[in-house]
C-alpha cells in the first residue's frame, strides 16, 4: 500500500527515488519539516526526533536504523541534531565542485521560464560549486543564458551591472512584453461587434431586399418573392427586373460561363489573394462575410498573420484587405475536422473564387457557417474551402 502524506502537507520521503537528486530532495524535504516543527512550536529534541522519522516514512526509517550508532544517544547529545547529522551526512555526495561547475554553465533559460524562475534554478545549483563569487556567477549565467536576445542587449549597454540590476532589467522587459502582447492583440483582432452579421443576413427589417425591392426580409429568406423567378433583364433566376443592376457590368456578363473580371480592376493592385463575384442567382452582397473595424489596423499588420479560432480550431490567416471572402485550403479543412471543428458544412457554394491575376476560378469544395473568435471578439461568418493548398485569407470589407 502506498504510503500517503503523514500530515502538515508534508509527503514521506523516498530515499530510493532520483538517486542522482537524492541529496537535494533530502534538503528541500528536511526544510520543509523543520518549517511544520516551527510552525506547531515543537522544541523537545526527542519530539522532533520522532518526528522526523514519522514524517519521512518506513523507507527513510529503515535508512535511519541502519547506520550503525545512528540511533544511540548519550546524555549531553542532541537526539534531533544527532539523527538530522546522520541522514544528512548518509545522503551527502562527495561533491566535485569541476563537475558542479560544468552542469551549472550548461543551464539556460527555457522558452517558458520566467527569470524569476530561472535565477532559482542556478540558485540552487551554485550552492554545489564552491564558486568564490557566488552572486557574480550567477549574473554572469544569467546574461550569457537567458532567453531573451533584446535583454542581454539592454543589460550589456550598461558599464556595470550587479545581479540585482540585471534582474530588475529582465523583470521589467518581461513585464513590458506581456503588456505589449495583450495591447497588440486586442489592436489587431479587434473586431467591430456590428461587422460580424454579413449582409446577407442582416437584421434590418427597413433595408430593401436586393433580390426583389421589397423591405422586411433579407435576400436569403425564403419568403422573398424573387426566389425561382427568372430576371427579365439578365435571365438569371433569383431577382426582378427592377433590381437588377446589370447594366452596371460588361455585356459579356451575357455568358455565364465567362466570369467578369473588369469590376475587379480598380482595386487589384490591393488584393493580395482573391477576388470574388457573383454566380447564379446569389447577389454579391451576400458575399461579404468578415471585417476589421479600420483600414489603418489592416496596414499595421499588412505582411502578419492573425491567429483566429474557428469553430473551436486555431487557425493562422492572412489578412487581405481586398478579398471579400474568407477562405481555407483542403489540408486546413482536414485539420479542422480532425480537431473537431463545430460547424455547419454545405457541398455546394454558390461563390466563385478567382486568384489573383487569374481568368478561371479556383475549384472549391465547399462552404460552412461557423463562430470565429479574435482576441476577445466573436461573430458568425462564412468560410470557403478551396480545393488544394493555399494560405487561409481572413476578408475585409
Amino acid at each position: 500500500m502506498a504510503e500517503q502524506e503523514a500530515g502538515g502537507g508534508i509527503p514521506p520521503f523516498n530515499p530510493n527515488e532520483d538517486q542522482p537528486g537524492v541529496y537535494q530532495r533530502w534538503e528541500r524535504w528536511l526544510r520543509g519539516l523543520e518549517l511544520l516543527l516551527v510552525s506547531k512550536n515543537i522544541t523537545a529534541a526527542e519530539r522532533k526526533k520522532a518526528m522526523l522519522l514519522h514524517y519521512g516514512g518506513f523507507a527513510l526509517q529503515d535508512v535511519f536504523y541502519a547506520i550503525p550508532g545512528a540511533d544511540t544517544v548519550d546524555a549531553q547529545e542532541d537526539a534531533y541534531a544527532k539523527t538530522k547529522t546522520a541522514l544528512t551526512d548518509y545522503f551527502k555526495p562527495k561533491l566535485n565542485a569541476t563537475y558542479e561547475r560544468h552542469i551549472f554553465r550548461g543551464m539556460s533559460q527555457g522558452a517558458s521560464e520566467s527569470i524569476g524562475q530561472f535565477t532559482t534554478r542556478i540558485r540552487q545549483q551554485a550552492k554545489y560549486c564552491a564558486f568564490m563569487q557566488e552572486e557574480e556567477e550567477i549574473r554572469d549565467q544569467i546574461i550569457e543564458k537567458c532567453y531573451s536576445s533584446e535583454v542581454r542587449k539592454r543589460i550589456l549597454e550598461k558599464d556595470t551591472v550587479t545581479l540585482a540590476d540585471v534582474l530588475k532589467i529582465a523583470q521589467a522587459f518581461e513585464t513590458m512584453t506581456v503588456q505589449v502582447k495583450q495591447m497588440e492583440g486586442e489592436s489587431v483582432a479587434k473586431i467591430s461587434s456590428s461587422s460580424y452579421t454579413t449582409k446577407s443576413h442582416s437584421k434590418n427589417t427597413d433595408a430593401k431586399c436586393s433580390r426583389c425591392g421589397y423591405t422586411g426580409h433579407s435576400p436569403t429568406d425564403e419568403r422573398c418573392p424573387a426566389r425561382g423567378k427568372l430576371c427579365n433583364r439578365c435571365n438569371k433566376t433569383g431577382r426582378f427586373a427592377s433590381v437588377c443592376r446589370s447594366n452596371r457590368r460588361s455585356s459579356e456578363e451575357g455568358n455565364a460561363n465567362n466570369p467578369p473580371q473588369h469590376q475587379n480592376r480598380n482595386r487589384q493592385n490591393n488584393v493580395r489573394g482573391i477576388d470574388d463575384t457573383e454566380t447564379g442567382g446569389e447577389d454579391i452582397d451576400a458575399h461579404y462575410a468578415f471585417s476589421l473595424t479600420a483600414r489603418e489596423t489592416v496596414n499595421a499588420i499588412k505582411e502578419k498573420g492573425v491567429t483566429a479560432e474557428v469553430g473551436g480550431v486555431e487557425v493562422e490567416f492572412i489578412i487581405d484587405s481586398g478579398s471579400t471572402c474568407n477562405i481555407i485550403d483542403e489540408d486546413t479543412w482536414r485539420n479542422c475536422k480532425r480537431k473537431g471543428i463545430e460547424c455547419r458544412s454545405r457541398i455546394e457554394t454558390n461563390k466563385k473564387v478567382f486568384a489573383y491575376g487569374q481568368e478561371s476560378n479556383l475549384e472549391l469544395m465547399g462552404e460552412f457557417d461557423c463562430k470565429i473568435e479574435i482576441g476577445k471578439k466573436t461573430g458568425e461568418a462564412t468560410v470557403v474551402v478551396m480545393k488544394g493548398k493555399g494560405r487561409p485569407l481572413l476578408g475585409f470589407e
